[in-house]
């Protein structure tokens, strides 16, 4: 399995708001599957979701090709994976509080391509600065 890891830059407002966000490519040999995973501060601690006043994170997967998903995840779970088709995917993940109401600004990845078989690792850390 090859694997390398890269920082991805955000746009310049993501970058001002302190997310950063990572992307391993790496091939599974089986589905093509987009990994994402945020942390807190750089960590995945459960006390971190309680201590910042956050429930989930809603993540937001699209393709130039029509793949659409929005999901709600519990806070507490740090990653979701979603099976998707071959395309050039843009990932955006966002905190929110117990009222579904923003906590935190959008961290939005650069489009990436996906193959037949291939996986994605996107890692979103929400620093200090990304809170409201």
């Amino acid at each position: 399995m090859k694997s390398s890891l890269s920082w991805v830059g955000l746009a310049m407002g993501s970058l001002l708001s302190g997310c950063i966000v990572a992307v391993d490519h790496h091939d599974s040999g089986y589905n093509s599957v987009l990994t994402v995973e945020w942390s807190i501060n750089g960590s995945q601690s459960p006390s971190r979701c309680t201590q910042s006043a956050v429930s989930t994170a809603l993540i937001t997967v699209s393709s130039s090709r029509g793949y659409d998903t929005e999901i709600e995840v519990d806070c507490q779970d740090f990653g979701r994976d979603f099976e998707v088709p071959p395309g050039r995917y843009r990932v955006t993940v966002q905190l929110l509080d117990y009222d579904g109401e923003s906590r935190t600004t959008a961290a939005t990845t650069d489009s990436r391509e996906l193959y037949e078989d291939d996986s994605d690792y996107v890692v979103v850390d929400f620093g200090e600065e990304s809170f409201f």
